[in-house]
């Protein structure tokens, strides 16, 4: 569908490459009165008279003349954008840039976005995963497209940042089977006095962060041993048997090697929401529609893991 300057500007070339009015009207499948108002509305936006009306037809003014030389133009981007924007609405093109935090950016986003372009090939999708605390600003700048991970961060909706949950992520506990913890049949806090941790903290810079990174409540802090940025990293730290650790249950779920168990606890682990946050323009695209659909299947199954 045309928007009105696009409309005005194809029945005015119209005008002129007929000649007549007349003519114009039947290429453009128009009344002639409807088609003489609309030409007279023309003029009267621009202020001056673009055609001189005679027996044989009309013909261009000065003015008119300096029109129609930028109106070819104005057709032809304009029909260039109308394509490309019907292109990025239907799929067939454009790009996202998503950001995700490890939970969803290992165990779910990677195959979701293999459907995804599997489904709209000329889609570019920028896929990185890491802390999404950084990304907010980025994403209000429009600098990154979504961001799906932990909601706890605040946004600012003004800037046209729309946000969706997702699920409740949860956490546990690991070490080896053959970690003194292993044979306990509920790991309480006072049992893990004596234990080294290993924790997976995203920004290992920031002040108190191992205690959210092992992610407990409150109560004396675990003895942080190891620190990483990296949950795989963690995990093999843990599989040497020396070590527990506190990950996501997905991730966990997904990684975990036979030589690994989760422990049952009566520790209050932490647990986060998980969303998605993006430009609430993507709602337009067909390819960001279908993703929300995967999310929110994927969504369904971590929820399954309790």
């Amino acid at each position: 569908m045309k928007n009105d300057f696009l409309r005005s500007a194809e029945r005015f070339a119209a005008v002129v490459e007929e000649g007549s009015i007349q003519g114009a009207a039947r290429r453009l499948n128009l009344s002639q009165p409807s088609l003489t108002l609309a030409i007279s509305k023309i003029e009267e936006g621009f202020g001056t008279r673009l055609f001189e009306r005679g027996r044989r037809g009309v013909e261009l003014t000065d003015a008119g003349r300096i029109l129609y030389a930028r109106t070819r133009a104005i057709l032809a981007e304009g029909s260039m954008a109308m394509r490309e924007i019907s292109d990025l609405t239907g799929g067939r093109m454009g790009r996202f840039h998503i950001r995700a935090g490890s939970s969803w950016g290992h165990c779910f986003l990677p195959q979701i976005v293999a459907d995804l372009q599997s489904e709209f090939p000329s889609i570019e999708i920028l896929f990185n995963i890491g802390n999404t605390d950084e990304a907010y600003p980025q994403l209000c700048a429009g600098e990154v497209d979504a961001i799906i991970g932990k909601t706890e961060t605040p946004f600012e909706p003004e800037k046209g940042i729309a946000l969706i949950p997702l699920a409740k992520i949860r956490f546990v506990l690991v070490c080896a089977v053959g970690h003194p913890l292993a044979s306990l049949p509920i790991v309480r806090r006072e049992d893990l006095q004596d234990h080294d941790f290993v924790a997976y903290e995203p920004d290992i810079d920031e002040q108190h962060s191992g205690l959210t990174a092992m992610a407990f409540g409150s109560g004396p802090p675990p003895k942080i041993a190891l620190r990483t940025r990296s949950p795989h990293a963690a995990l093999d730290m843990v599989a040497t048997g020396r070590f527990v650790t506190c990950l996501t249950r997905p991730f966990v779920e997904k990684y975990r090697s036979a030589d690994l168990k989760i422990l049952k606890t009566d520790l209050e682990l932490h647990e986060i929401q998980s969303g998605i946050a993006y430009r609430d323009t993507l709602t337009l695209t067909d390819p960001f529609r279908r993703l929300l659909s995967m999310l929110k299947r994927a969504a369904q199954r971590i929820e399954d893991l309790g």
